[in-house]
């Protein structure tokens, strides 16, 4: 059995013992006007994450994307934002943070002028080290867990899903995943 949960892998999880190191977040993205769309196309303009950007009293970790797929330019916070659960969050989009995205973003691509075309919700499962979790349950041997994205998961979905394949289908992989153990946080 492979259990790849997202935000409901911690409760889901805790019904058998097994306490999973993650705290669930609420993150804001939203899609800005691009001035001069050329600019922000992919040949363009790459996948960013620019961290450490002071806010206040925290700091801030910034992520965007080209114009694809999409009519705008797609920024969010990384690694910022309230406690959640996927059960109870909110689907609302909170107005403080979108003026200080809007804001960085103005700054960081003023050919977008921060105008907001879309925003929206989204959840990550984050480690304590940021790390994914993928291995065997050993309680369960049966069960090969994979949790804890942390926001960057969706670029390795074809390894991760060769690695929890070979786990499932044949006990081992090897691709070294010591670093995605779950005894790493004991």
């Amino acid at each position: 059995m492979i259990i790849s949960a997202g935000p409901w892998a911690g409760p889901l999880l805790a019904t058998p013992g097994v306490l999973l190191p993650v705290a669930v977040t609420l993150k804001q993205y939203a899609f800005f006007h691009a001035q001069t769309p050329e600019k922000f196309q992919p040949d363009r303009l790459p996948v960013f994450i620019h961290y450490g950007n002071p806010a206040g009293s925290q700091r801030v970790d910034y992520y965007g994307f080209p114009i694809f797929g999409h009519t705008g330019v797609k920024v969010g916070e990384h690694h910022a934002g309230p406690i959640a659960t996927a059960d109870t969050r909110t689907f609302e989009v909170d107005a403080q943070r979108l003026q200080r995205l809007s804001d960085y973003v103005r700054t960081t691509l003023p050919a977008t002028n921060g105008e907001v075309l879309q925003a929206a919700t989204c959840l990550y499962t984050n480690t304590p080290d940021q790390h994914f979790i993928i291995d065997r349950l050993s309680a369960y041997p049966h069960v090969v867990l994979a949790a804890g994205f942390s926001g960057h998961g969706f670029k390795f979905a074809i390894l991760v899903g060769r690695i929890l394949a070979d786990l499932a289908t044949r006990g081992n992989t090897h691709y070294p995943i010591d670093l995605f153990t779950l005894r790493r946080f004991r």
